[in-house]
Parts: structure tokens; C-alpha cells; sequence
């Protein structure tokens, strides 16, 4: 009797599941990078810099594969990255502290390889929700940048130069939530970790004297997207 009572429920349990969708996909996204250092060194004085809005902009296409309600899925990915940050350089100037401040944008890209592990429930057959965790490595490429940090007082010492051979690669993390809708449109809102380090050399002068060449790095720290996926 109680057998027979528990397989309507056990059918009704296991339903949810069988929805699940495998398939090629390609999807874009959007979004924002974070980084909490910038690549600028100088001897004229202590620098220090303001991040504003890194926008991202990426494609990402693979495969993933269902098997009940958890998943595997890989695939490779590309985005373009633009870092813009203030950079202040305080400089000591008899009673009071000289300031010299410039911005710099950084355009660059990077590629990816990626391996998520997949969670989903399919609450009825046009609707789902899910999660992903997972791990992939990654290559990171941005242009020479051209920088000028003037002061706009008597007596302080103008920076200017380039920041070259900007590069890095490293591990990075994902993690996610998803929806299905219509067993082939996903929106995905996603954060990606990403510890390695960026580094890069300076070409500056110190108004007409050239200063050493420094190299010097950023941790990226991470990326927030919204994306979607179709899948086929």
C-alpha cells in the first residue's frame, strides 16, 4: 500500500528534472570588471588611483550536457575589456602637498577556456531555474596606453609616458544563476573570479627626465555579467 502510494508522488518528484536542455549554445554578454590596482610607478611622489566603470562585452560558445537535473558544460570565451582609471601622483611642495592627476583608459581582451559543473529544476516544461560552479584559464592582452599626469600647480612635476607589453593568464572561477525559458533561451547573471595578476612596463618621464623602466601589475580581482545563451 505504501508503494503504491508513494509512486504517484515519486513520478510527480522526478518530473521536474526531465526537461533539462543539451546542446550546442552561443550567447553574449554584458558587464563590469573590477581591479583594485593600477599599472603606474613613479619616483616623482606617491601614487594612488580611482577606478571608474570597466564595461565588458563577451561571446561565449560550447557545449553542455545533461544528466538528470545536474550537468557538465565547456566551452571557450571572448571579451573585450576597457579599464579606466584616475591616477593621482602627490608630490611634497613646501607647506603643501602638490597633486599631478591623469586618467588612462586600457583596452584590451581576453580568451578563456571554461568547465562548469551545472544544477537545474525545470518547474514546468516552458520554465527553469539553475546554478553553476566551475573552473577555466584564461589569457589577457591590452594595448599600449598612453598617459599624461599634470599638475595644475607652481613648482610640481609632470608624468607622462606609455604603459607597454601589458599581459597576463592565470586560473579563474565561475559562478551563477540561470534561467530557462522555452527549452532554448537562457539568461544567465554570472560572476567570474579572477586572481591572476596583469603586469606591464612604463616609458615615463618626469617632464624631460626619463625615469627607469618599472614593471608593474594589477590583480583584476573579477567580472559581473548578465548574459544570454540560446542553445540548439
Amino acid at each position: 500500500m505504501k508503494k503504491i502510494l508513494l509512486a504517484p508522488l515519486f513520478v510527480v518528484f522526478t518530473s521536474i528534472f526531465v526537461y533539462a536542455k543539451s546542446g550546442v549554445f552561443i550567447g553574449a554578454d554584458v558587464g563590469a570588471s573590477f581591479s583594485n590596482k593600477d599599472f603606474i610607478k613613479s619616483s616623482a611622489g606617491d601614487v594612488s588611483n580611482v577606478g571608474k566603470v570597466s564595461p565588458i562585452y563577451g561571446l561565449k560558445l560550447g557545449y553542455q550536457q545533461y544528466f538528470g537535473f545536474i550537468g557538465l558544460r565547456a566551452y571557450g570565451s571572448a571579451n573585450l575589456i576597457e579599464i579606466t582609471r584616475e591616477t593621482t601622483i602627490s608630490q611634497a611642495g613646501g607647506f603643501n602637498t602638490i597633486k599631478a592627476i591623469g586618467e588612462a583608459n586600457y583596452n584590451g581582451y581576453n580568451l578563456g577556456a571554461n568547465v562548469d559543473l551545472l544544477f537545474k529544476i525545470d518547474f514546468v516544461d516552458v520554465f527553469g531555474m539553475g546554478a553553476f560552479v566551475g573552473i577555466g584559464y584564461e589569457y589577457a592582452k591590452f594595448k599600449d596606453t598612453k598617459i599624461d599626469i599634470l599638475s595644475n600647480q607652481m613648482g610640481g612635476i609632470d608624468v607622462s609616458g606609455k604603459i607597454k607589453n601589458i599581459s597576463g593568464d592565470g586560473l579563474v572561477y565561475n559562478v551563477g544563476l540561470q534561467a530557462m525559458i522555452l527549452g532554448s533561451h537562457q539568461i544567465e547573471l554570472g560572476y567570474k573570479f579572477t586572481p591572476y595578476k596583469v603586469y606591464g612596463t612604463t616609458d615615463l618621464y618626469k617632464n624631460v627626465i626619463k625615469e627607469p623602466e618599472l614593471k608593474s601589475n594589477i590583480k583584476l580581482n573579477g567580472t559581473i555579467t548578465i548574459g544570454y545563451r540560446y542553445i540548439f
